[in-house]
């Protein structure tokens, strides 16, 4: 090899060097490393010198670059430890199937199949992001379509639930709890990282379990009754978490509060009121994100007429040794019976679709929405605000025709543009961040 070609290739060489080094590790020196390797000294320009023998320098040159090449991998596998690939956030629940990953433009494609067997409603992520609880039923077979059409789905199906599945993100179960299940809350995480999951049926029977789906407390608590010929899972829940322990559910007469500790003690938060029709019942609920107050929706019916959505302060102790609070202010009113509420961040706003009803002086206004979604029959019941801190909106849409009924699932930003992330869906969900998860 030329003396010139032998200064361009060290040069080259001297280049690389300098680009691994700039990976944060520990400094190479590579001379140092091929003498302890190899037991070498230097010898002649040109050549090392091994047991008497003169090796090429092009060996010691190969030699130190697998050796610096080795240390890059060794490098970059670290970094991928101490950053790794994120979670995906998206769970989507669909009529024959459930599927996690990111959200997309209105597509399954890039979505990964976690089950397949049967159909899937209303998932949720617990509050740590390692478990979703989703209510399962049959499955939903399609229709044939229209060529170059989504297939459609049949114009009368009804959504069944046969249980409650708590699965692991991997698809496997964890638990199941089985019956006709009418909703169902995850606790915010408590003092041991974990959180209860509140159940409740059609029957009106509310059971509380751990993370391994055993039972914790007495049955103490039972909440109101939902009419057998409604589609239960189409409506809000009526049960929530006022903190890691204490349960709020809508009753006979209006909210109560149960301490898991003390099961058998309940304490009636809010009342129903002396202007109380006979047939008013509370048909939502939400905890504000410091679990200092409620926003309750009372209604005469379950769904089908309109409701008014109320604001109370909560005691600081759920003993039983409270008194009854008022029936709570008025917040807004001509709200669907069937309508969910969550709070925004800041606490003072709740959502009531189509309304942000402010606890505070402010004046109910309209969510902020686009053409997208607002000339649209939105499931109320299945819109909230996500929890992952991003002030973005999950929207359920209906489309119900002759000969096809489905849902469709959207993500509206804080400046009101929306994104369909399903358009074959039966409820979404992305995964909270600690931070949100750690509020009620």
């Amino acid at each position: 090899m030329a003396e010139m070609d032998m200064d361009a290739f060290e040069a080259r060489f001297a280049e690389r060097l300098a680009t691994y080094a700039a990976i944060p590790v520990a400094p190479i020196d590579a001379d140092s490393i091929a003498h302890e390797v190899v037991g070498v000294r230097p010898g002649p320009r040109g050549s090392l010198r091994l047991v008497g023998l003169r090796v090429p320098a092009v060996a010691w040159v190969l030699l130190a670059l697998a050796t610096a090449v080795a240390a890059g991998l060794i490098a970059g596998a670290l970094l991928h430890r101490l950053a790794p690939t994120p979670r995906p956030s998206l769970v989507l629940a669909t009529e024959t199937g459930l599927y996690l990953g990111e959200p997309g433009e209105g597509t399954q494609s890039g979505l990964t199949l976690l089950r397949d067997d049967g159909s899937f409603i209303g998932p949720r992520w617990s509050p740590n992001g390692t478990l979703i609880a989703v209510i399962h039923g049959p499955p939903i077979p399609p229709q044939p379509g229209t060529e170059g059409a989504l297939p459609l789905t049949p114009a009368l199906y009804r959504l069944v639930a046969t249980d409650l599945l708590v699965l692991r993100p991997d698809g496997t179960t964890a638990f199941a709890f089985p019956g006709a299940v009418a909703g169902f809350a995850w606790a915010p995480i408590g003092a041991d990282g974990a959180s209860l999951l509140a159940v409740q049926t059609a029957s009106g029977e509310i059971a509380v379990l751990d993370a391994g789906g055993r039972r914790v407390g007495g049955s103490g608590a039972r909440g109101l009754e939902i009419d057998r010929s409604l589609e239960a899972t189409l409506l809000p829940p009526r049960l929530v978490w006022a903190s890691p322990t204490v349960l709020l559910f809508a009753d006979a007469r209006g909210v109560s509060a149960m301490d898991v500790a003390s099961p058998d003690k309940l304490t009636t938060v809010v009342g129903m009121g002396s202007d109380a029709g006979p047939d008013d019942r509370v048909t939502a609920l939400a905890v504000t994100p410091d679990g200092s107050a409620l926003a309750l929706l009372v209604a005469p019916c379950d769904t089908g007429c309109d409701g008014e959505v109320r604001f109370a302060r909560l005691p600081r102790e759920f003993d039983g040794s409270a008194e009854p609070g008022p029936d709570g202010r008025s917040l807004a009113a001509i709200v669907g019976a069937a309508t969910s509420l969550s709070w925004q961040d800041d606490g003072e706003h709740v959502l009531a679709w189509p309304l942000l009803a402010s606890s505070g002086d402010r004046a109910t206004r309209l969510a902020a929405s686009d053409g997208a979604v607002d000339t649209r029959d939105v499931v109320a019941a299945w819109t909230r605000r996500v929890a992952d801190g991003s002030s973005r909106t999950l929207v359920v849409t209906r489309f119900s025709a002759f000969n096809d009924r489905h849902f469709d699932a959207w993500l509206m930003a804080a400046d009101g543009s929306a994104t369909r992330i399903g358009e074959r869906s039966l409820g979404a969900d992305l995964r909270p961040t600690s931070r949100a998860g750690s509020a009620p």
